[in-house]
């Protein structure tokens, strides 16, 4: 504490409350090392948690992208103009994809590590042929709006038949074929225009039927 000397001068001198005051100063910058200590190992162990995450990401990112297959015939690999993609459908089994710039569609079949490709056409320039796609297990639709036409194809004995089961035409509507859906039973085409027309199969897919037509106007229940 500051004591007074005689001659009026200050005189430092340490006394009983600055001895007194020294331990619980010592005592609390202890704690505090030992606080910042240990928020910096906290500190250092959330990084680690965090760049572990960050590698097991990118593994699980890569092992995805491992799975994926890129399907691009190469026929059609430097012909840009013939828009391969620009339809597609799938079922557990097979993926089909048009390339109407060609006049073709391309039916994938998971045979292992390398898909195997059946090419479907209709010989004929101009027609968009592809445009629109539909897939089963069993038959598989293509539209070529540019014909006012969809194919339906078949598979037997494990393998797709290239020659079409069947034709689908409506010559009076301009755009039949830009939509197209399959099912086992049902084929549906859809003209660009409010209208849609529906097929039913029978003698085993050699006909197709139609059986509904939307009308021009409005709304309609199938």
């Amino acid at each position: 504490m500051l004591c007074a000397q005689e001659d009026g001068r200050e005189n430092l001198e340490e006394g009983p409350l600055d001895r007194k005051c020294g331990a619980p100063l010592v005592t609390i910058f202890v704690i505090l090392t030992f606080c910042i200590l240990g928020l910096s190992a906290t500190l250092l162990t959330g990084g680690r948690k965090r760049r572990l995450r960050a590698k097991l990401s990118t593994k699980l990112n890569m092992m995805k992208m491992n799975n994926v297959v890129v399907l691009n015939p190469a026929s059609d690999q430097q012909n840009r103009n013939s828009l391969f993609g620009i339809s597609v459908a799938l079922t557990n089994k097979h993926a089909i994809v048009g390339a109407p710039g060609v006049s073709k569609a391309y039916i994938f079949e998971n045979h292992g590590t390398q898909p195997t490709a059946t090419i479907l056409g209709d010989g004929e320039n101009g027609t968009a042929f592809g445009a629109a796609v539909g897939i089963t297990d069993t038959f598989c639709i293509v539209g070529a709006y540019g014909a006012r036409k969809a194919y339906i194809f078949v598979k037997q004995k494990e393998s797709w038949q290239t020659t079409p089961l069947a034709i689908l035409s409506e010559t009076e509507e301009k755009h039949f074929g830009v939509m197209v859906s399959i099912t086992d039973s049902y084929a549906v085409v859809g003209v660009g225009s409010a209208r849609v027309f529906v097929y039913n199969k029978v003698d085993r897919g050699r006909r197709w039927v139609k059986t509904k037509a939307s009308p021009t106007k409005g709304p309609t229940t199938f």
